[in-house]
C-alpha cells in the first residue's frame, strides 16, 4: 500500500508540475491531509529529488488556545524530515464575516506575503474535499465556475499559486499511510461543528456514496464542469477583444454591442471586472450582480464589491469606488495602497491618495475632459500638502510613481 501510494504521489506531482518550484513550499496544519502531503514529499525527496529544498509554513490562526502547540508540532516534524519551517501568526482580525472565509484567505495572503511574488504553495485538499465544495456549491446554486471547484493548481488574486498535488487521493487512505508509518496528526475540534457549512455537508456523503453518489463521482463532475469553463472564458476573451478596453481609469464595453451577448459572457465579463478594479478574490453572487446590470442598463449608476458601473459615452464603464478607495497615505517605498499600486519611490512629505475632489481641480482641462468625471476622483494621486504633484494613472510621465499589482485584464479573464 505504501509503495503504490508513493508511486501515485510521484505521479501526481508530474501531472501539476511541468517543473517542479524551487525551494517546494507546503502548508501543513498539523491535520492529517497536510502531515500525509508532507511525508509523501519526503519520500518522494529522497527518491526522485534529493537536492530539491523544503520549506513548510504552518499559519496560526490564533483562534483556538492549543493553536500554538500545533504549530510546533508540525516544526518538529518538519525538522525531522530537514525541512525548513516558518509559523506564520494571523493578527488583526476584528471578527466580522464568515470566520472559515476569512482565515482562509488571510492564510493564503500571509503565505503570499512571506514568500513573494509568483510563488507556489503545495497544500493537502483531498478528493474529499473536492467532493464537499461541489456539494457546497451545489447548495449556493453556482453555476459553470463554482462547480468546475478545485483545480490541481490554481494562480489567487494576490499572485500566489496553489497546487494541490493530492487532489486525487482520499483522506481515508492518507490516513492509513500515516498510521504505518506511526505518524500522528492534528484533529481540529472545528471539524466536528455543524454550524460549518463544509461540517455539514461532509456528514452527508456516507449515505450520498451508500446511494453510489461517489466522492469520485463529484470529482468528475468538477472535472467535467473545468472544461465548460475554459470555453467560456475563451468566449469572454474573444467578447472584450471585440467590444472591451482597458482605459487609464478602469474598464470599458461598448455598450450597444454588451447587450447583445449572451448573459452568460455578460456576467463572466462584469464579474470579472468588478473582481480585477477592486483586486478582490471572490465573485459577486450571481443574483446581486444580474440585478445591478439590469439597473445599469435602465441608466442607473451601481455600486459592487468596491467598484462603480455606470453608461458613459455609449458604452459601460467599471471603474473603483471612490468611497471605498483606502485612506491617504504616507509616500514608502514598497508599500501598497489601495491594495493595488505599490509605491516604487520615496517621496519627501508626499503622500498617495485618491484624486479626490481637490485633485481633479488641479488636473489640466484637457485631461479632465478624457474620462468621465465620476471615475476620475478614485484615481491614485501624489500629494504635498493638498499640492497635487502626479496622478500616475492619468498622466504618462507620472508612471514611475506607482506599480499596478494587477494583470493586464485580458489575462486576467484566462482565469476568471
Amino acid at each position: 500500500m505504501t509503495k503504490d501510494l508513493n508511486e501515485r504521489f510521484a505521479a501526481a506531482m508530474v501531472a501539476v508540475f511541468d517543473k517542479v518550484p524551487e525551494p517546494l513550499c507546503l502548508a501543513v496544519s498539523g491535520g492529517s491531509d497536510s502531515m500525509a502531503l508532507m511525508a509523501l514529499i519526503a519520500s518522494w525527496q529522497q527518491q526522485h529529488s534529493p537536492a530539491t529544498k523544503v520549506s513548510v509554513i504552518t499559519v496560526d490562526h490564533r483562534l483556538r488556545p492549543a493553536s500554538a502547540g500545533e504549530a510546533d508540532f508540525v516544526k518538529s516534524r518538519a525538522k525531522s524530515y530537514g525541512f525548513d519551517h516558518h509559523t506564520l501568526v494571523w493578527t488583526g482580525w476584528d471578527g466580522t464575516g464568515n470566520t472559515q472565509n476569512e482565515a482562509r484567505q488571510a492564510r493564503y495572503d500571509l503565505i503570499n506575503g512571506h514568500l513573494g511574488e509568483n510563488a507556489t504553495i503545495l497544500t493537502g485538499h483531498t478528493l474529499d474535499d473536492q467532493a464537499e465544495t461541489v456539494l457546497m456549491r451545489i447548495k449556493r446554486g453556482s453555476g459553470v465556475d463554482g462547480l468546475a471547484a478545485m483545480q490541481p493548481r490554481m494562480t489567487q488574486h494576490n499572485g500566489l499559486t496553489v497546487a494541490r498535488p493530492l487532489l486525487a487521493f482520499r483522506r481515508q487512505e492518507l490516513r492509513t499511510y500515516l498510521r504505518a508509518h506511526a505518524i500522528d496528526w492534528v484533529d481540529d475540534p472545528s471539524n466536528e461543528n455543524t454550524q460549518y457549512d463544509r461540517v455539514a455537508i461532509r456528514a452527508l456523503l456516507p449515505e450520498l456514496e451508500k446511494a453510489g453518489i461517489s466522492a469520485e463521482k463529484f470529482a468528475l463532475m468538477a472535472h467535467h464542469m473545468a472544461h465548460a469553463q475554459k470555453v467560456l472564458q475563451h468566449a469572454a476573451q474573444v467578447a472584450f477583444d471585440a467590444i472591451g478596453e482597458q482605459t487609464p481609469i478602469g474598464l470599458a464595453f461598448r455598450e450597444t454591442d454588451f447587450w447583445t451577448l449572451e448573459r452568460d459572457i455578460q456576467t463572466r465579463l462584469i464579474s470579472a471586472a468588478i473582481m480585477w478594479t477592486s483586486n478582490v478574490p471572490f465573485r459577486p453572487r450571481y443574483d446581486t450582480l444580474t440585478k445591478c446590470l439590469g439597473q445599469v442598463q435602465t441608466g442607473h449608476a451601481q455600486t459592487l464589491m468596491g467598484a462603480l458601473m455606470f453608461r458613459s459615452r455609449g458604452k459601460i464603464c467599471v471603474v473603483r469606488e471612490y468611497a471605498r478607495c483606502a485612506e491617504t497615505v504616507a509616500m514608502l517605498m514598497g508599500t501598497v495602497w489601495d491594495n493595488i499600486w505599490r509605491i516604487q519611490n520615496d517621496t519627501s512629505e508626499a503622500q498617495v491618495g485618491c484624486l479626490g475632489e481637490k485633485g481633479v481641480a488641479q488636473l489640466d482641462p484637457a485631461c479632465k475632459k478624457l474620462f468621465p468625471s465620476r471615475a476620475l476622483w478614485a484615481q491614485p494621486a501624489i500629494f504635498q500638502n493638498d499640492k497635487l504633484l502626479a496622478a500616475p494613472s492619468l498622466i504618462e510621465k507620472d508612471a514611475a510613481y506607482l506599480r499596478d499589482l494587477r494583470p493586464k485584464f485580458r489575462e486576467f479573464l484566462k482565469g476568471h
